[in-house]
C-alpha cells in the first residue's frame, strides 16, 4: 500500500456534500473547513477539521454521500488512503476497525449534542474544532 502525501492548495474543495467518496484523508499539515447545507440553515457554525483528523471514514465505512463540503482553508498536506486500502485495514485489523468506529461514534454524538443545544437555545462555541 502506498501512502504518498498530497500537496493540496487553499481553497481546493476536497468533497461536495452529495457525492461519494471513494477515499478517507487524513490531514497531516494545515486546516479543512466543514460545512453542511442543512446545520447551516440550522445555525449552527462551520468545523474546522485540524492536523491529524481524518474524514470521510464514515461515509467510505457505510458506503455513504458526503454529508458536507470539504474545503481546505489553507495550502494543506493531506494523505489520500483509497476505499479499496482502507476497508483491507478494517477487514485485517480489529482493532484498527474498533477504533475507527469509535472516532465515528464521537463524532456523531459531539455534533448531535451541539444540534440539540442549538434547537434549546444554548450557545454553540465557535470555532468548532475536530480532531
Amino acid at each position: 500500500m502506498d501512502l504518498i502525501p498530497l500537496r493540496i492548495k487553499s481553497g481546493t474543495v476536497l468533497g461536495y456534500e452529495g457525492c461519494i467518496l471513494n477515499e478517507v484523508l487524513l490531514i497531516l499539515r494545515g486546516c479543512v473547513g466543514r460545512e453542511s447545507s442543512i446545520e447551516t440553515k440550522m445555525g449552527l457554525p462551520p468545523q474546522y477539521l485540524i492536523e491529524g483528523t481524518i474524514f470521510g471514514e464514515k461515509e467510505v465505512m457505510f458506503n455513504l454521500e458526503l454529508q458536507a463540503t470539504y474545503t481546505a482553508l489553507c495550502d494543506c498536506y493531506i494523505l489520500s488512503i483509497t476505499k479499496e486500502n482502507f476497508n483491507s485495514l478494517l477487514q485485517t485489523s480489529d482493532h484498527f476497525k474498533q477504533q475507527v468506529i469509535k472516532v465515528v461514534r464521537d463524532r456523531d454524538q459531539i455534533r448531535h449534542n451541539e444540534i440539540m443545544r442549538k434547537k434549546n437555545g444554548e450557545p454553540i462555541e465557535e470555532p468548532l474544532m475536530t480532531q
